[in-house]
């Protein structure tokens, strides 16, 4: 018994480093987008209505099907080089932009 509550306690070790990283990238990208993103995306990543209205433009939900299907080479993309009425986002580092992209993934709509 010892040793399968042993291997239980090294199993969930393991599984919690493997993940740090992944939690770790997902806390920076949101800092990264409530710097940089939140005042057109909104804070739940709905799109901010006055913006949108301003613009003339209609902001996809970022938790969307449509949104979650691009590849993260598609929405790195669209951060660097904008879309649309989208500017680019500058003065962010690639890891940065990892980041933001691992955030994206965890508004994905359950």
């Amino acid at each position: 018994m010892k040793t399968f509550s042993f291997a239980i306690l090294v199993s969930a070790l393991v599984i919690s480093i493997a993940c740090a990283p992944s939690f770790a990238q997902d806390e920076a990208g949101k800092a990264v987008y409530t710097k940089k993103c939140q005042s057109c995306h909104a804070a739940d990543g709905n799109g901010n209505a006055a913006i949108a209205k301003a613009l003339k433009v209609d902001i996809k939900p970022l938790s969307s099907e449509e949104i979650q299907k691009k590849s993260d080479a598609d929405i790195k993309k669209t951060i660097t080089s904008g879309t649309g009425a989208m500017k680019p986002v500058t003065g962010l580092m690639p890891a940065e932009i990892d980041s933001v992209v691992a955030y994206l993934r965890t508004l994905k709509k359950k």
